[in-house]
């Protein structure tokens, strides 16, 4: 067991990944990476104690820069490299879930 945290966003973080295994199926730990932008607003004069909460909480401005996964970069400068074939298909969906 873990010690309590007074950070929600710590606590939220470390649950996801605790259970990153049972959702992905994924047993390479320690092969995924994701590198956060160190230079957005929303960072100024953070902690190391407040990091995460200002990540998770910072509303909707992307703030990941960077993403590999299982050694294989899929995020570069804040993009998925599928981005557009992902926003494709939700648009198809969506118009198939309100017709």
């Amino acid at each position: 067991m873990r010690a309590a945290s007074s950070s929600v966003g710590e606590t939220l973080l470390h649950d996801v990944l605790a259970s990153a295994r049972n959702a992905t199926g994924n047993d390479a730990v320690g092969s995924d990476t994701l590198t956060l932008d160190a230079n957005a607003p929303q960072f100024a004069g953070t902690t190391h104690a407040d990091a995460i909460d200002r990540w998770i909480f910072s509303g909707n401005r992307n703030l990941v820069r960077e993403v590999e996964v299982g050694g294989v970069q899929v995020v570069a400068e804040g993009r998925h490299r599928d981005r557009d074939a992902i926003a494709a298909r939700y648009a198809v969906a969506m118009r198939k879930l309100l017709a």
